[in-house]
């Protein structure tokens, strides 16, 4: 049985090996016919046209770009949180919620602030009386001081009069100042009070006066019993966005501030953004050989929003009114890199070697040397030098 199967195995490959040997000396034509390239020739050596697919070459502006993934970050991220500790009496922002600059955020409980000011303002109070006694005694020793001395040198007091009347006044003039100190210690005392107290009142700050911001998260609720520094809701930027992205060191040197940047988001199909390369890195990591580079991006209608996944092209370079042609056109022939241009006299094409420059979508720059008229695109691997050709999309050609 075994024997049998290996018998009609054989025949199988031997009735392939005719068939195809068939086909080949239909192509191939007479003993007589010869192969110089890749195309086949018909019978006396007379090449036979390679069917082919060509396009123009155009002129176009290119540009060099390559494209990056990161993550969206608001331009500002701040924590408002109290300065003292205490009772969170009111929130008055949410999740989500339109803040101005300097809003009122939130209340904490003032009970115990606005007693410290009143003891404050009391203590003051008795300081100010205090200093206003001393002075009178001063004012007093100062006149004794005055006419003991008028007196001691008309010869009428004695010497130890004259000293006790100055004793009096030095020990007047040092009670005086000392209740002064006294005096402006308890105003200090009463002004920090005041300041504690207006905290119990949180405001939103920063610098751009006539902008807004948003709520991006509530950490406590109203009620909380807060701790100095504790954060009570982050304010966000949203109006402005920066794209963080991490780039290899090979591409690093070709990135400088002032790039343009478009950036597309997998949460908005069909939308495309325009951003601007703002930093750039000085350092590369040295585990990951990444550079940071962040894109500032306007987002007035807030469709993006931070932690967001982008993809971001960065265009390094611009060359308007570059010879172009399509990708599938090039061609590699003995170590070069060309094109098959037609000529349309002659049917013919003939290799010519390229400088290319920046591929731009499904085109690439020819630097060098000028060409013009219509290049092949399919068929290429048929082709040499001379090879006469059949344009499959001749009426596109002659159009």
């Amino acid at each position: 049985m075994a024997g049998m199967k290996k018998l009609g195995v054989a025949l199988f490959l031997v009735v392939v090996a005719g068939l195809g040997y068939h086909y080949y000396t239909a192509n191939r034509g007479d003993a007589t016919a010869t192969d110089d390239g890749p195309g086949m020739r018909r019978s006396g050596g007379e090449a036979r046209p390679v069917p082919v697919e060509t396009a123009p070459v155009r002129r176009m502006t290119v540009s060099e770009s390559s494209t990056f993934s990161g993550s969206l970050h608001p331009k500002a991220d701040f924590t408002v949180a109290p300065r003292i500790s205490g009772r969170l009496q009111q929130l008055k922002v949410d999740i989500g919620d339109s803040v101005t600059n300097g809003q009122l955020i939130a209340v904490i409980d003032d009970q115990e602030y606005t007693q410290q000011v009143e003891q404050a303002r009391a203590e003051r109070n008795v300081a100010e009386a205090t200093l206003a006694e001393s002075i009178s005694a001063y004012e007093i020793a100062a006149r004794d001081r005055r006419r003991t001395k008028q007196l001691h040198e008309q010869g009428v007091v004695s010497d130890s009069e004259r000293d006790a009347a100055q004793s009096k006044y030095d020990a007047a003039l040092a009670r005086r100042e000392v209740a002064k100190a006294q005096r402006d210690q308890r105003e200090a005392v009463l002004a920090a009070a005041r300041i504690r107290l207006a905290y119990t009142r949180i405001h939103a700050a920063w610098e751009q006066a006539d902008t807004s911001r948003v709520v991006g998260e509530r950490h406590v609720h109203q009620g909380t019993m807060l701790s100095a520094g504790q954060p009570i809701v982050s304010i966000l930027d949203i109006d402005q966005l920066t794209a963080v992205l991490h780039v290899v060191e090979r591409d690093v040197p070709r990135i400088a501030v002032g790039q343009t940047a478009r950036l597309v988001a997998d949460a908005l199909p069909g939308e495309t953004f325009t951003g601007t390369v703002a930093r750039l890195a000085p350092r590369i990591d040295e585990r990951s050989r990444q550079a940071r580079v962040e894109i500032a991006l306007q987002n007035p209608r807030q469709q993006l929003r931070p932690g967001m996944f982008v993809r971001a092209e960065i265009v390094f370079a611009v060359t308007e009114n570059a010879c172009v042609v399509p990708l599938p056109a090039l061609v590699r022939r003995d170590g070069k890199n060309g094109v098959f241009k037609v000529d349309p006299e002659s049917g013919t094409v003939k290799f010519i070697p390229v400088t290319t420059g920046v591929a731009d979508a499904d085109v690439v720059q020819i630097v060098d040397p000028p060409l013009s008229g219509r290049v092949v695109v399919l068929g290429q691997h048929l082709l040499d030098d001379g090879r006469a050709v059949q344009m499959a999309n001749a009426r596109n050609a002659q159009e």
